[in-house]
């Protein structure tokens, strides 16, 4: 068609093979005619502006249907709601081009559910009366409302790949716009030319433009909160600001039974309860899981005092779904106290702020999922020594690393005969993972120990059980040593950090040397032993490699730090010196251990 073809050209160019096809005859989708009807009629989107062209096609559907008025609404998906997308008259976009309303689902007609279901053009029963009334009392047209109700309105249903996109209302005025069968089938091929074409160009057009500095300064707030309740009050304060409204709340499952909410109103003081059943706000919210609004006599939320729900009723409110994949967990209510439509950036805004919210709850559910489960694992690992051991006094000290499991471990077995058992070891790695080789170490090394007496032979056995389980990340040092009633200490080292013996009335302690390799690397390793005797206050230090690499500036709190440590103690009782060496620990980093640290003493009487 050329392109100083006038839209009304373009409509009487068609319009009497539209109005052929839809008589009696077929459609031959290879028919060169048909072929031209569709360049003429989907011209308007090669130049791809979309607006433009939505607002053309309007034009022209209003000119061959003979209407003054065709709107065009297409479901817009991020709101799950009904959005104005154009409109026009047959000599042009004589009427805004814009969204001037949304409309939930509910709150469509009957006949337009029906026309949906069905696929087919429809035209409603003729207005009654009262309607008419209502007609004459309002100016032609009304571009703040649907045209449901008061005017003679023919809906074109718009489907594309299996999927509902909108609907075409061609509007008319007048007795003489009643709609015949010949219209509605008018109707239905418009809608199989014109579809495809509408829902591409719909699905890549531009969303409604929302603040970027809003959702930008969103996305920070919520990024820097693990508290749930936090992040609902960043979001409530955040919406009420943004939407002007006097009330906001934000509500979201904990359980089937439970759920936190949050409040953000202009008066300050005030209590404000939702009602989650019947038809509120709230409860659609919830139900249809999209955005739901009434733009006047909304159910309002009970507000104490009364005084303040007297002096500024709230007349309309809209909703928004927090969503956890395809679950709804919640909700964001806004309420004003003047009847007023919610505009399609509103709704967007509102969306992209419960957006925000879900994902930033989630990860503190993941989180508080993490605590919790570090927080179980951690108490079940935690040492548990025997209440008292004949023969010996002993203080011990575990420092996790924050929030993390790690794999530091000691125990003390008794093994009968007047023998004890002692262990201490570190796992590589932490976490959950670190968690479960301590534990699989930890008790091997125990069942060992009740089958043979002798350190090294214990050492071996596990090494051999690890190397043979091919487990290649998981390996240890460990000291192990058995303690006679005599007071011999024997003993073998799979290179742990040095244990330190302070002899009663000497001022330099000892260093026991290491005897083998680490566990669980090589197999076929042999580890030696060593004998040692405690006497009558003597003191037997072990400790993990997190005290020696204590770190402050690049520098390790070191061997040489812990040997003073231990000389300038001058207390009597083992727990005593345990504590001092971690209170020098902490003193030398600053109060911040980097990595997990154990202590355990152990005073011959």
């Amino acid at each position: 068609m050329p392109a100083q073809t006038t839209p009304e050209q373009a409509a009487s160019s068609t319009a009497d093979f539209l109005y052929f096809l839809a008589g009696d005859a077929q459609l031959d989708p290879q028919g060169s005619a048909h072929l031209a009807l569709i360049r003429d009629l989907l011209e308007p989107f090669a130049a791809g502006r979309t607006n433009q062209a939505l607002t053309v096609i309007c034009q022209r559907v209003a000119a061959l249907m003979g209407v003054p008025r065709c709107s065009l609404c297409l479901w817009d998906e991020p709101s799950g709601c009904l959005v104005l997308a154009a409109q026009a008259g047959p000599s042009g976009a004589l009427f805004p081009a814009q969204p001037a309303f949304p409309t939930s689902p509910e709150c469509l007609p009957d006949w337009v559910r029906e026309m949906e279901r069905l696929g087919s053009s429809m035209a409603p029963p003729r207005p009654s009366r009262l309607q008419r009334r209502r007609r004459r009392a309002r100016s032609f047209p009304d571009t703040t409302s649907p045209p449901w109700d008061a005017y003679p309105v023919l809906g074109i249903p718009l489907s594309a790949a299996g999927r509902a996109i909108g609907f075409l209302f061609c509007v008319g005025i007048g007795e003489s716009s009643a709609f015949t069968e010949r219209h509605i089938r008018l109707g239905n091929i418009l809608a199989a030319t014109l579809a495809p074409a509408i829902g591409a160009a719909w699905a890549n057009r531009r969303d409604p433009p929302v603040d970027t500095a809003d959702v930008r300064s969103a996305r920070l707030a919520l990024s820097g909160s693990l508290d749930p309740d936090e992040v609902l009050q960043i979001v409530t304060d955040m919406a009420r600001e943004r939407l002007g409204a006097q009330v906001c709340v934000a509500l979201s499952f904990q359980d089937a039974h439970s759920f936190r909410v949050c409040v953000a109103a202009e008066w300050e003081n005030a209590e404000v309860g939702i009602d989650l059943t019947g038809d509120g706000l709230a409860s659609q919210a919830l139900r249809l899981g999209r955005p739901v609004w009434i733009p006047d006599r909304v159910r309002p939320p009970r507000i104490l005092p009364r005084e303040i729900a007297t002096r500024v009723p709230l007349r309309a409110g809209i909703a928004v779904p927090l969503r956890e994949g395809d679950r709804v967990t919640g909700a964001i209510l806004a309420y004003h106290s003047l009847s007023r439509d919610y505009s399609a950036e509103e709704v967007h805004l509102l969306a992209s702020l419960a957006a925000r919210a879900g994902a930033a709850l989630r990860n503190c559910a993941l989180y508080e999922h993490q605590r919790l489960m570090t927080e179980t694992v951690r108490r079940a690992l935690a040492p548990r020594l025997p209440p008292a051991i004949e023969g010996v006094d002993v203080g011990h000290l575990y420092l996790p690393k924050a929030d993390q499991i790690g794999g530091d471990h000691y125990d003390l077995i008794p093994l009968g005969g007047g023998r004890l058992g002692i262990a201490m070891g570190d796992v590589a790695g932490s976490g959950l993972r670190a968690a479960i080789h301590t534990t699989m170490a930890r008790y091997m090394a125990r069942a060992f120990a009740f089958e043979t007496p002798r350190p090294g032979t214990i050492l071996q056995k596990l090494n051999e059980a690890i190397c043979t389980e091919g487990h290649s990340e998981v390996f240890l040092t460990l000291f192990c040593g058995v303690l006679h009633s005599s007071g011999r200490l024997h003993y073998a080292n799979g290179a742990h950090p040095y244990p330190i013996l302070r002899r009663a009335g000497r001022s330099a302690p000892l260093f026991l040397e290491t005897t083998g390799t680490v566990v669980g690397v090589i197999p076929d390793q042999h580890y030696d032993e060593r004998e040692v005797r405690l006497h009558s206050g003597d003191i037997l230090l072990l400790y993990t490699d997190g005290v020696t690499e204590a770190e402050h500036g690049g520098d390790l709190f070191g061997f040489e730090r812990l040997e003073a440590a231990v000389q300038e103690w001058q207390g009597d009782h083992p727990q005593e010196l345990v504590d001092h060496i971690a209170r020098r620990v902490r003193e030398f980093a600053g109060g911040r251990i980097r990595d997990d640290l154990a202590l355990l003493a152990i005073r011959w009487r």
